[in-house]
C-alpha cells in the first residue's frame, strides 16, 4: 500500500464552497480554489 501525501478535500456549505487538496492529517486547504480565486504555495522558499 502507497502512503498518499496529498488527499482531496470540498468544504461546502456554512457560507463556504471551496475544493482543493492538503497535507494528510493537516486542519485546512493548502492549494484550492472557489468560484473567485485560487491559491497554493511555492515550490521553493529561500532567504
Amino acid at each position: 500500500m502507497r502512503l498518499r501525501i496529498l488527499n482531496g478535500i470540498g468544504l461546502h456549505g456554512a457560507g463556504y464552497d471551496v475544493t482543493g487538496n492538503t497535507p494528510f492529517a493537516y486542519p485546512g486547504l493548502v492549494f484550492g480554489h472557489n468560484g473567485v480565486i485560487s491559491w497554493g504555495i511555492n515550490g521553493r522558499f529561500r532567504r
